[in-house]
């Protein structure tokens, strides 16, 4: 058993607790139950982002949670200003600690024989003909277009902007490619041949990922999609 099950299995039981000892009076929790479970729901989220450090999965739950029990803290109107600071508390953050997952693929980007001959080169991701690419857009709008023909993996990261990537001009290596997703407040778009085996292991927090053929099982080389969406969307789309 993941124990991303067991947290979230064992937090919906404790909810399930609640509301039935509220039914029968077994206990009284009070008119605010619904603003209890949320709050407790938000609260756990930022939790199970904690293991891998995804700041924004961290710190935007709990300021929603603060904007819900502003009365408590003796707090008003202060909906944007709490957002706003757990915004740029999370990207200040993400900035200077580099959660563990990007670290392990820029140093296995940089490593493989991928195309780049700089560390610059990389963060750029100005090849698109490279094994590797690096994608990463902040408060913008981008279209990128992969032409690899031994495609190994790359990283994409959107922050309050849109990113498009086809990947039908590209061929997968024979092993396989990995593809690291981290989008934060915007959208991105995987333009992917349907013939193209797909796994999609990409987490939500407080987002949405689209994939209308979901897959856990495939056979040969394989895009395998790895990371997480915070306020924000990834969809698939197979062309």
């Amino acid at each position: 058993m993941k124990k991303r099950d067991f947290f979230w299995g064992s937090f919906f039981i404790v909810i399930a607790v609640i509301l039935i000892g509220n039914i029968f009076d077994l206990f009284y929790v009070g008119e605010g139950l619904f603003q209890i479970i949320i709050t407790i729901f938000l609260i756990a989220l930022a939790i199970s982002n904690l293991p891998e450090m995804r700041f924004y999965g961290i710190i935007m739950p709990l300021a929603v949670a603060l904007v819900l029990n502003q009365s408590y803290f003796g707090m008003r109107n202060n909906f944007w200003w709490i957002l706003w600071a757990g915004f740029f508390l999370s990207a200040g953050l993400s900035l200077i600690f580099k959660p563990k997952r990007q670290k392990y693929f820029e140093k296995e980007f940089i490593n493989a024989d991928g195309g780049f001959e700089s560390y610059d080169e990389f963060k750029s991701g100005d090849s698109e003909n490279a094994d590797f690419v690096r994608i990463s857009t902040n408060f913008a709008d981008r279209t990128r277009y992969l032409h690899s023909s031994n495609f190994k993996g790359g990283y994409i990261e959107n922050n309050f902007g849109s990113v498009r990537v086809y990947f039908d001009q590209c061929a997968l290596s024979e092993t396989g490619a990995n593809v690291q997703i981290d989008c934060n407040f915007g959208q991105i778009l995987l333009y992917i041949p349907a013939t193209m085996p797909v796994i999609n292991n990409i987490h939500s927090t407080l987002g949405s990922v689209t994939d209308e053929f979901r897959r856990t099982e495939v056979s040969g080389p394989t895009l395998v999609l790895h990371g997480d969406v915070t306020f924000g969307n990834v969809k698939i789309i197979y062309i």
